[in-house]
């Protein structure tokens, strides 16, 4: 169907870049790289295909999509795909404006707190365990799961839960809804990588928008 409707764009002469986005992704670094893609490009029909990196990796070995920008586990990346880091950041604690742990300076201070664990299904939770065995505090308790942090904003708004999450409140809109947490100890990083099939080559459309991911596109 996917290759039905791009012949059918394509026939009335409108080629067509087929990208993934996770939803930090899609956020943070989509849309200064489609506002500048289409300044140069205002003939071409993008098409964004969102979800989480698992769904996304395997759209894009199924050449769905002609790449995809996402975090990514360490066993993701292979020698069938070329991958470049576009952006890092650290992830930040987050709780509702009003819990009464929100001004806590230590993560110690939060190691009875229930926690919302978000990210791909297979290790939903690997960021807060890692988090908590690197300064020997025990098991977190965790009491959900999200596979997307946007679910798990929404969730800690209303509730007494935490989370671990990127650092883009300004850009959904949520910042001073959302505590900020800030503890002496240093929070997982994460790194967004573009990901692309080595035995496929790209458009000359495609190439062009994933240039612009790789050296203009950076998170706000």
């Amino acid at each position: 169907r996917q290759a039905k409707a791009d012949a059918s764009m394509a026939s009335r002469g409108n080629p067509v870049v087929s990208f993934g986005a996770s939803p930090l992704a899609a956020i943070s670094l989509a849309p200064a790289a489609i506002e500048e893609f289409r300044r140069r490009n205002s003939d071409v029909v993008v098409r964004c295909a969102n979800g989480p990196y698992a769904k996304l990796l395997a759209e894009l070995r199924a050449g769905k999509l002609d790449f995809i920008a996402c975090p990514v586990l360490d066993s993701s990346a292979d020698n069938s795909l070329v991958v470049d880091a576009v952006s890092s950041h650290k992830s930040i604690i987050v709780a509702n404006a009003s819990h009464p742990l929100r001004k806590a300076s230590s993560l110690r201070e939060l190691a009875e707190s229930k926690w919302i664990a978000n990210g791909p299904i297979e290790r939903p939770d690997a960021s807060i365990t890692a988090m908590f065995q690197r300064y020997g505090i025990g098991v977190p308790k965790i009491a959900m799961y999200c596979e997307s942090f946007v679910d798990a904003l929404a969730h800690v708004q209303r509730s007494e839960l935490l989370s671990l999450c990127p650092p883009c409140l300004d850009a959904i809109g949520l910042s001073g809804k959302i505590a900020v947490i800030r503890t002496v100890e240093e929070t997982p990083e994460q790194s967004i990588l573009l990901m692309r099939r080595r035995d496929r080559v790209l458009s000359r459309e495609a190439h062009t928008l994933y240039e612009i991911f790789t050296k203009g596109a950076r998170p706000a």
